[in-house]
């Protein structure tokens, strides 16, 4: 099967769907398909090339679209700059006839429908406004079941839940204080939180928390620059927290090793992280054998339960610090519970189930 997985992306990036479009069509590639991903060429800070930036095996093509790019002007264009790009980039496409696509973008689905591809969409979330442009897809892959209930009750698609993956963590069992000593981390208890800065994943409530639990180190890793500026800035006045900065993937493995609490939080404030949400970041905690701390949401619960993680409200800081507690204090049940579940989770077996899914909802062609 011939497979163009279209991403309108800066690649490479340090945003995590960079690394999850990277390795699934590593794997999907490994399954025996021809696979080709198609991204538009973009000013990038990132120069290495992707494969070596991701450490994926070089096992299926990227074509970079010479296309019209106004990303860079989005402070002053706002969404339409994004929008704009889209447009010239779905429109800039050459791809073989026979290639099945697959997409995260639904205006570039829509787009390719209407030239006579058979199109699958992959949602990491729902917007209703979603739903015309997606109508004549042959399928969807969602990341969650959160995600295909809201699909499913706007539409009557195919749909079907791959939730995200991860890797074996090499560092389990590696000395956590040789580790620390290595990425000069502090020797307090630490609880760490590694991804992106975002208000809608609940990090405003580990602020508090660190106000709260000055005897904890907190400590970030991942975000963008400006994020960090104005994560710094409202945490001035709290001294017990340390902001990283983004790490290669190669490195957060030993991160996650070296902490004694990871922290997964979301908020009652957004609907993505209520219900939507999928983060690889809680694979790789899983995947870790670290004690996790999580709000106790919807799209966490359908990976993790009491029995793998410390689950606790959201949005309340005194009952995260507690939960940090509580984790620190018992034995590693949980985290080796989790240790377990995690390996369910492989990249590729989540290459397999969309590979199956590709199978049984494409049309063959008459020649």
């Amino acid at each position: 099967m011939n497979i163009a997985y279209v991403a309108n992306i800066r690649l490479p990036t340090e945003r995590a769907h960079g690394y999850q479009i990277m390795r699934v069509c590593s794997e999907l590639a490994a399954l025996g398909h021809t696979v080709t991903l198609y991204v538009p060429k973009r000013r990038n800070h990132i120069g290495n090339d992707s494969f070596e930036y991701y450490g994926i095996e070089k096992n299926f093509s990227i074509v970079f679209i010479s296309t019209l790019d106004l990303i860079p002007f989005s402070s002053f264009l706002g969404p339409v700059a994004f929008w704009l790009s889209e447009y010239f980039f779905a429109r800039a496409l050459s791809i073989p006839k026979d290639s099945i696509i697959y997409t995260r973008d639904h205006h570039t689905l829509s787009y390719l429908v209407g030239r006579g591809y058979q199109c699958f969409y992959n949602a990491h979330n729902w917007e209703s406004h979603r739903k015309r442009y997606i109508q004549r897809a042959r399928g969807v892959i969602c990341n969650s079941t959160g995600t295909e209930k809201a699909i499913r009750e706007a539409i009557a698609l195919p749909t079907v839940v791959v939730a995200n993956a991860t890797d074996p963590n090499p560092y389990i069992g590696t000395d956590k204080d040789m580790l620390r000593e290595e990425l000069k981390l502090p020797k307090r208890p630490i609880a760490l939180y590694a991804g992106h800065l975002y208000a809608w994943k609940g990090v405003e409530t580990i602020y508090e928390a660190a106000r709260i639990a000055s005897h904890f180190s907190f400590v970030f890793l991942g975000g963008t620059e400006s994020d960090i500026r104005t994560a710094k800035e409202k945490t001035r006045d709290i001294h017990n927290v340390s902001f990283l900065g983004h790490r290669k993937k190669s490195e957060v493995p030993k991160f996650l090793v070296a902490a004694d609490v990871l922290l997964l939080t979301a908020t009652i404030r957004s609907g993505e992280s209520l219900w939507y949400t999928s983060p690889i970041k809680l694979f790789e905690y899983m995947a870790s054998d670290t004690p996790i701390v999580a709000s106790d949401v919807p799209s966490i619960r359908e990976v993790l339960s009491d029995k793998t993680a410390v689950l606790v409200a959201p949005d309340d800081a005194k009952g995260l610090v507690e939960g940090i507690q509580i984790a620190l204090e018992k034995n590693k049940s949980r985290a080796h519970a989790a240790l377990d579940l995690s390996r369910r989770y492989t990249w590729s077996a989540h290459a397999a189930a969309v590979s199956s899914f590709f199978e049984n909802n494409v049309t063959t062609r008459k020649s």
